[in-house]
């Protein structure tokens, strides 16, 4: 179960780094939870970074996942973001079209300044800073 959590923090950091530079700005679906988090994460970042704001769709844990793991390119979602763990089946269906992403947690966590798998599922707080740290992420390998 933390692997799974710690990869698809991975999985949606992979996927988001590799399709972004396809088009012009984010698009972002998922929970209608995290959706008042990530709209103000998205929001701040369209009005102190000099790119557009991402665009964001609330289209349920389940619905974002299905659309982001539909493949890659730039009429699928480059990040997904659910209230809920990534079930099995989804975590196959997203390998099926070529999104996957692993971590060995052992080897990992001996670099890593922190892994914070959250048994049950992380909340909304933690997933908008997911959300935060690569949109971060995005704006400097723009700039580097």
């Amino acid at each position: 179960m933390k692997k799974t959590l710690f990869a698809l923090s991975i999985t949606l950091f992979l996927s988001a780094n590799s399709q972004l530079y396809a088009r012009d700005q984010i698009k972002i679906v998922g929970s209608s939870t995290v959706y008042p988090f990530a709209t103000v994460v998205a929001e701040r970042f369209g009005k102190t970074s000099g790119f557009k704001t991402p665009v964001i769709e609330s289209t349920g844990s389940g619905g974002g996942l299905k659309l982001f793991c539909s493949g890659l390119g730039t009429e699928h979602p480059d990040i997904t973001n659910a209230s809920r763990r990534i079930k099995s089946k989804e975590v196959n269906k997203c390998a099926e079209n070529g999104i996957v992403g692993d971590v060995n947690f052992e080897e990992v966590s001996k670099i890593a300044k922190a892994l914070t798998p959250v048994p049950g599922g992380v909340g909304p707080m933690t997933i908008a800073c997911l959300l935060k740290n690569t949109i971060e992420c995005f704006k400097r390998s723009l700039i580097n």
